[in-house]
């Protein structure tokens, strides 16, 4: 086969072109899965600071048998279906029935974000502490325009709310997701 210069070129041009895309892929997929949040797949419960119990994420599935909750999502306002376990339940088989002689329940969110919720709330709603989406793969909600990972914990509230209530409760903060840490006070 005889090349002139000019099929030399062309040949060495695609070339680039093929190396060049790949890297750009390359790039792309690193930098992606860099960003990409991993999901803790441990959860801390203390007690006035000290360690209590620590699970693994599957561990702390297994508790009980999985409840099935359909509430109105407060960030999306949808009605969604999760799996997870009644919040007042699960404190009992943490800490035992003096759960309820604490003030408050701190939560540590992956993100940083540390949010107190009055025990007396917990006692009084029907709180649950959900670790996934039926209807969905992922265990993710959309907020200000962004989908937001709310794994491994996400407590919810299912109990009946006016709108107004709800929001209440959401800028309380006694709504926190990415759950990871628990600590009775």
């Amino acid at each position: 086969m005889i090349y002139t210069l000019s099929s030399q070129k062309s040949h060495h041009n695609l070339i680039r072109f093929f190396f060049s895309l790949f890297m750009m892929f390359f790039v792309l997929n690193a930098s992606a899965s860099k960003t990409e949040k991993t999901v803790a797949q441990e959860v801390e419960f203390y007690k006035g600071g000290k360690l209590v119990a620590k699970k693994s994420l599957k561990d702390f599935q297994n508790l009980f048998q999985a409840e099935e909750i359909r509430f109105v999502e407060p960030h999306e306002k949808l009605s969604k279906l999760y799996e997870g376990h009644s919040i007042n339940k699960t404190l009992e088989k943490i800490y035992g029935k003096d759960w309820e002689t604490s003030k408050t329940l701190s939560v540590t969110c992956a993100d940083g974000y540390k949010p107190s919720i009055s025990v007396n709330t917990i006692k009084n709603g029907q709180g649950y502490i959900a670790f996934k989406e039926t209807t969905q793969r992922e265990f993710k909600i959309r907020k200000q325009g962004k989908m937001v990972n709310v794994g491994p914990l996400y407590i919810i509230w299912n109990h009946k709310m006016t709108p107004a209530e709800r929001n209440l409760h959401l800028n309380q903060g006694n709504w926190p997701y990415q759950a990871i840490r628990f600590d009775l006070k």
